[in-house]
C-alpha cells in the first residue's frame, strides 16, 4: 500500500515535491511530469498525504477541521444574502474555541464579518429583527453590554484575503481553522478575554490535533501584522512544519 511504502520512507519528516518525485523513480524510472503531477492529486484527494507549505508535504496522520453551521447561524446568514445578494460575509460562533481553550464560552455570539462598506448597511438590516446586535464592538463595550447578552451578533470588518471556505452545504462562508486562530492570536472581537495562555493552549492543541496549513496560516498572520509573533510561537514549541523564510 502506497500510505505504508510513503511512511517508511519518509516516516514522520515533511518532504518536498522533487524528494516525493524521486521516491516515485525507484520504482517507475521513466515517470513523466504530468503523470506525477496526478500521483500528487491523488494522494492529497485520498488523504494519504497533506500540503503543509508550497511544495511542501507530510503524511497525512492528523484530522481535517470541519464545522456545520446550526439552524441559528443558517438563518442568520440567510437573511443577510437574500437583502445582500453581492457581498462577501463569513459568519462563526465564539464557541467553535470551546474545542481548544480552557476557557468555555458561556454566553455564545454569532460573528459577522463582512466588507467594510457594508458594514453599517447590513448593521441596520439585522436590526430590524433583534436588538442584541452590535457593530465593531471594543474591549470595553464587550466587557460592559455584551459579556452577558444571550445570542448576540457582532458586526466587524472581513479583513481583504482572509482565508474563509465554504460551510458544508456550500451556500455560506466560515472561517478556516488557520484564520481563526490567528484571530484568537490578535484577541480579535470577540476573543478580547482570552488570556496569553488560553491563547497558547488554544494553539498548541489545534495545531497537534488538526491537519494545518501554516503557509496560509503564516500569510494570514503576515497581513494582521504577526508573522513574527506566530513564528516564534510554532518554534518554541516546536510545531514549525515550513521552512523558515
Amino acid at each position: 500500500m502506497i500510505k505504508n511504502s510513503l511512511n517508511k520512507y519518509f516516516g514522520k519528516k515533511t518532504f518536498t515535491r522533487n524528494e516525493l518525485f524521486e521516491f516515485y523513480l525507484q520504482n517507475e524510472p521513466g515517470l513523466n511530469s504530468n503523470t506525477f503531477a496526478w500521483r500528487i492529486y491523488h494522494l492529497k484527494k485520498n488523504g494519504i498525504i497533506k500540503e503543509i507549505g508550497r511544495g511542501l508535504y507530510s503524511i497525512y496522520d492528523k484530522n481535517k477541521y470541519s464545522l456545520q453551521l446550526n439552524k441559528n447561524l443558517e438563518k442568520t446568514a440567510h437573511n443577510i444574502s437574500k437583502t445582500f445578494t453581492d457581498i462577501t460575509f463569513c459568519i462563526s460562533e465564539s464557541n467553535w474555541i470551546n474545542e481548544f481553550s480552557n476557557h468555555q464560552f458561556s454566553n455564545i455570539f454569532t460573528i459577522i464579518e463582512i466588507e467594510k462598506d457594508y458594514l453599517e448597511s447590513v448593521f441596520f438590516n439585522l436590526k430590524k429583527s433583534t436588538n442584541n446586535i452590535f457593530l465593531k464592538p471594543n474591549e470595553t463595550e464587550m466587557e460592559r453590554y455584551i459579556s452577558d447578552v444571550d445570542n448576540a451578533i457582532i458586526l466587524i470588518p472581513l479583513i481583504t484575503r482572509a482565508p474563509i471556505q465554504k460551510s458544508k452545504n456550500g451556500k455560506y462562508y466560515i472561517p478556516t481553522l488557520e484564520k481563526l486562530l490567528i484571530d484568537i492570536y490578535i484577541k480579535n472581537s470577540p476573543y478580547f478575554f482570552l488570556t496569553d495562555s488560553e491563547i497558547e493552549t488554544s494553539l498548541i492543541n489545534a495545531l497537534t490535533k488538526y491537519n494545518i496549513n501554516q503557509t496560509t496560516l503564516l500569510a494570514y498572520a503576515e497581513r494582521r501584522g504577526k508573522k513574527k509573533n506566530i513564528l516564534e510561537f510554532l518554534k518554541e514549541n516546536n510545531l514549525l512544519e515550513v521552512a523558515d523564510d
